[in-house]
């Protein structure tokens, strides 16, 4: 039994040894001590002006076009044109398939390839369902008050200021699509603007995408985009468009600088719709087990049976520059993922940032019952 127990002892602590020579060696980055502040720079009253005025016209898209109130979209437009008229001067624009903008800004080396800036300017309905009153309140300027999800039933009493005000109280802006995304569309139009007004040229040749229907597919704006642009053989050096955030430390554990996520793919999305039937009634009458206790047990095996989880390419390579910043232990899983990465995927799943990373995820969304707290459902 010595024998044993000395030739487990002997084991144990050479696999601990060739761990931690594997954490030592790993090629976590190396971030640098300190990192330059980024540019100040102030939201002007024009600034703030030309966005609470886009932020008037309600650009809601529908799922059905026919719903859309096209004829707003070409006010917005206008609207944009006069409030730009240097960019609008210097800048080369195209409306393709109605209303899909694209404007071009010529370099000085044509040669380069060129980046495109994509962002939106239709927005979500502002009341079709329900939605936690605290997520419309306005916030700072430029961390602006927009949501995806509207108030509930139609009304807008869970607005601070109407979702198409444009209020600008307080040093804070209200409006539906002041962060997603006329904000950026604004943005984009703003930083050309004082660009230009500096005498600057980009070397390369700089495009501007202006999206109509993002919010529901982009099939009348992004697809006609893509094809016109693949028509004029047009290759980009980079894409830059919604999603990406930059991480300030603290953020999550290993983020100890600023750290700007870019986004190589996007996942896909399918939406089930799950109806469980039963006996209705009166709630003094119910059978044992209801059609809603049913569904809450469909509702459970989901969330119990999640898909498996798998580290992928670039997931590893950004567990390569955030590890870094970690303890070591949490290094020591990273790098030794043939023995630890169960124990690494299982502190991921933790965290739902960290767990959309690494599986296909299962979220339970939208619910309806009866219309009545002594309704059966």
């Amino acid at each position: 039994m010595k024998k044993i127990a000395l030739l487990l002892a002997i084991v144990v602590g050479l696999l601990a040894l060739v761990l931690v020579i594997n954490t030592l060696r790993h090629p976590f980055a190396n971030l640098q001590g300190s990192q330059p502040a980024p540019a100040a720079v102030p939201a002007s009253p024009l600034a703030v002006q030309r966005l609470s005025g886009g932020l008037q016209y309600a650009t809601v898209s529908f799922i059905d076009s026919a719903d859309n109130d096209f004829a707003v979209y070409d006010s917005f437009r206008q609207y944009i044109r006069r409030s730009y008229p240097r960019v609008f001067a210097q800048l080369h624009d195209t409306l393709i398939n109605g209303h899909q903008w694209l404007l071009h800004w010529r370099g000085s080396h044509p040669s380069l390839q060129p980046l495109l800036f994509m962002s939106h300017y239709d927005v979500v309905a502002p009341g079709d369902a329900q939605h936690d009153s605290a997520d419309h309140e306005g916030q700072n300027l430029f961390d602006l008050a927009d949501h995806d999800m509207p108030p509930p039933t139609g009304e807008f009493d869970r607005w601070q200021q109407g979702p198409f005000s444009g209020a600008v109280l307080n040093g804070k802006i209200y409006g539906r699509g002041a962060i997603d995304m006329k904000g950026v569309v604004f943005a984009l139009l703003e930083a050309a603007d004082t660009l230009l007004a500096q005498g600057y040229t980009p070397q390369r040749d700089i495009y501007l995408a202006l999206n109509p229907d993002e919010e529901v597919g982009g099939l009348r704006g992004a697809a006609h985009l893509a094809r016109y642009l693949l028509g004029r053989g047009l290759q980009f050096e980079a894409i830059y468009d919604e999603g990406g955030i930059v991480a300030t430390p603290g953020t999550a554990e290993g983020i100890r600088q600023n750290v700007a996520f870019v986004g190589l793919g996007e996942k896909g999305v399918v939406g089930y719709r799950i109806k469980v039937k039963g006996t209705g009634g009166h709630s003094s009458m119910p059978p044992l087990q209801t059609a809603a206790g049913r569904a809450a047990i469909i509702m459970q095996r989901l969330e119990t049976n999640q898909l498996p989880q798998r580290l992928i390419g670039p997931t590893r390579a950004f567990l390569n520059v955030t590890g870094a910043g970690m303890g070591f232990m949490s290094r020591m899983a990273i790098a030794n993922t043939w023995l630890l990465e169960p124990l690494l995927l299982k502190k991921m799943a933790a965290n739902p940032q960290a767990n959309a990373l690494t599986r296909t995820t299962t979220a339970i969304t939208m619910l309806k019952g009866s219309d009545g707290n002594n309704v059966l459902a």
